[in-house]
């Protein structure tokens, strides 16, 4: 029993000086893997050098003559007086200060974008019209309006956007979404310049002024419909079965299938088909419960906009 019982002490000290053999053997083996330009190297702001003559720097133990073991605790247990800076420090130093505002930033690149809002630079400019910007990633998707590219494509259906921030937008369609809201009542939009034009009826307001009479209308599509009884459309395309007329080629073609029959544009969820792409929109809404026509007066949608006239009435009575 006498045999087995062991000296804490003594054990604690034959930890430590297995300890210490092993990091100078762990400290011999990366040296000899280090390359030999390395090693008379000046050095950096983190080696740290013991001034005999102070007061306050620690005295070296004169027992321990491993250069090893000295250079461990002098990198990897600093002084705690010494103010080593960090990274996060670094990064929150803004020395480069606005001259207009109080706009400060750690980079010089940022500071010379920023500035721009001030004196009105636009250095990036169109080289297909005159437009121009004071930022290049805004360039970029201005250059989409031209070349047609649209790299944002939704999940859900078919459409591409050319920004990012309209296929947001267009993402509110299928969510739901209405963050817009009215302050007069409980209507709610999807798209900034629908609540905009929803606050006309409240206001009265009707922007769009007809030139050739005192009409004036809410909404543009309204002015574009008055505006057909002041003109004199001409329709030189006609259809050889029936009294129809266009103006353009394109609405003939789009006419003429409803003799022919052809239904050219098919739903990817069940067996229907339409002769206009409208048609199939509206049919889409049957499964994606989108109800896009929403009632300026009480909370209802609609999926079809003949449904929200309709609706309408029961208002007016």
């Amino acid at each position: 029993m006498g045999d087995d019982i062991t000296d804490p002490v003594t054990d604690v000290a034959v930890k430590e000086e297995e300890s210490d053999v092993s990091d100078d053997e762990d400290s011999e083996n990366k040296e000899e893997t280090t390359d030999e330009s390395t090693q008379e190297a000046p050095p950096n702001e983190d080696s740290i050098q013991d001034d005999p003559a102070s007061k306050d720097s620690p005295q070296d133990d004169p027992s321990d003559k491993s250069p090893t073991h000295s250079a461990s605790v002098a990198v990897d247990k600093p002084p705690s007086d010494i103010d080593v800076p960090s990274i996060s420090n670094i990064l929150v130093d803004k020395h480069h200060a606005c001259t207009y505002c109080d706009y400060r930033t750690h980079r010089a690149s940022y500071l010379k974008i920023h500035l721009q809002t001030h004196t009105g630079d636009k250095p990036h400019a169109c080289t297909i019209c005159d437009y121009k910007t004071g930022y290049h990633s805004s360039l970029k998707t201005h250059m989409r309006t031209h070349t047609g590219e649209k790299p944002y494509a939704c999940k859900l259906c078919d459409y591409r956007a050319g920004q990012l921030s309209a296929l947001n937008t267009h993402l509110r369609k299928h969510t739901g979404e209405k963050p817009f809201a009215c302050d007069s009542c409980d209507y709610r939009a999807g798209q900034l310049i629908q609540l905009k034009r929803h606050m006309r009826t409240h206001m009265g307001e009707k922007p769009f002024a007809c030139g050739a009479c005192d009409f004036r209308a809410e909404h543009i599509k309204d002015l574009k419909k008055h505006l057909k009884t002041h003109l004199d459309i001409k329709k030189p395309y006609c259809c050889n079965v029936c009294n129809y007329k266009a103006s353009r080629i394109n609405h003939l073609k789009t006419h003429l299938r409803t003799h022919t029959g052809e239904k050219p544009y098919t739903c990817k969820v069940c067996d229907y088909k339409a002769g206009q792409l409208t048609n199939l929109k509206t049919h889409m809404r049957t499964h994606t419960g989108e109800k896009p026509f929403a009632c300026d007066k009480c909370s209802y949608k609609a999926a079809l906009k003949s449904s929200l006239v309709q609706h309408m009435r029961t208002h007016d009575r």
